[in-house]
């Protein structure tokens, strides 16, 4: 007498197989589903776009355009690119800061700058701060004139020039 087994199970011998391979399908839809549904948040570490760095051909050392980035940000914060156009952008984490650059916090407001040569910049609420210039070539070879329109601002400069 042959023994009857139950429609589908994975006890049976003669669906054992048909179980695992079920199973191991699906494994690889799921993995296949979280893989792509979890690529596009991860964020690199550091990104540079074409435009951020300018290479010197003797030295093929890059230095970059930029002066800084937003590093920190806490309410509304804005930015105006230059004095002509005189339009608020909004601010975001990352961001890039440029020469003449202007920042303008709003109330319960601050921003956290770090700056091409280390220097960590923190901007208070109802605060200005124009980035008037920066010249820059290594961490000791630079100059900058930040002019503080009003509010309150730190500074941390962690790489000391002695001046001329």
């Amino acid at each position: 007498m042959k023994k009857k087994f139950c429609h589908f199970c994975y006890c049976c011998p003669n669906h054992y197989w048909n179980y695992f391979f079920l199973v191991v399908v699906c494994l690889m839809i799921n993995v296949a589903f979280w893989q792509q549904s979890l690529l596009p948040t991860l964020q690199p570490a550091f990104s540079a776009e074409s435009g951020d760095y300018k290479i010197d051909p003797k030295t093929s050392k890059a230095t970059p355009n930029f002066i800084g980035e937003v590093i920190l940000l806490k309410g509304r914060v804005v930015k105006v690119e230059s004095v002509g156009k005189m339009k608020d952008i909004l601010l975001m984490e990352g961001q890039k800061l440029y020469q003449n650059d202007l920042i303008k916090t709003n109330k319960k407001s601050l921003v956290k700058l770090q700056m091409v040569d280390d220097t960590t910049i923190v901007l208070g609420e109802n605060s200005q701060l124009d980035l008037k210039k920066f010249e820059f070539k290594n961490k000791q070879e630079r100059s900058s004139i930040y002019q503080i329109v009003k509010g309150q601002v730190r500074a941390l400069f962690k790489n000391k020039v002695n001046s001329p």
